[in-house]
């Protein structure tokens, strides 16, 4: 023989892996820890705000609406003297 040979189909064959299938595992380190979330007076930080939001408009509205109730009386009592 010249150095040429045949394949060896049969014996390429049999060396074949077989699949397998096989569950997916994650790796260890997948999901890292999560970080507690930030919270203030118990709160998330985005409720805590929208309260302080809400209480100073409440607070902003009645101090408004006493200074103006407070002219509206002061201006018909000077009306009326």
């Amino acid at each position: 023989m010249s150095g040429l040979e045949a394949p060896d189909w049969h014996h390429q064959q049999q060396q074949k892996e077989v699949y397998t299938p096989r569950t997916w595992e994650a790796p260890q380190n997948a999901n890292p820890p999560v970080e507690p979330k930030q919270r203030i007076l118990g709160l998330s930080v985005r409720t805590f705000w929208i309260v302080v939001v809400l209480l100073v408009l409440i607070i902003a509205g009645a101090i408004g609406g006493g200074v103006g109730g407070g002219m509206a009386a002061q201006s018909r009592a000077d009306s009326s003297k």
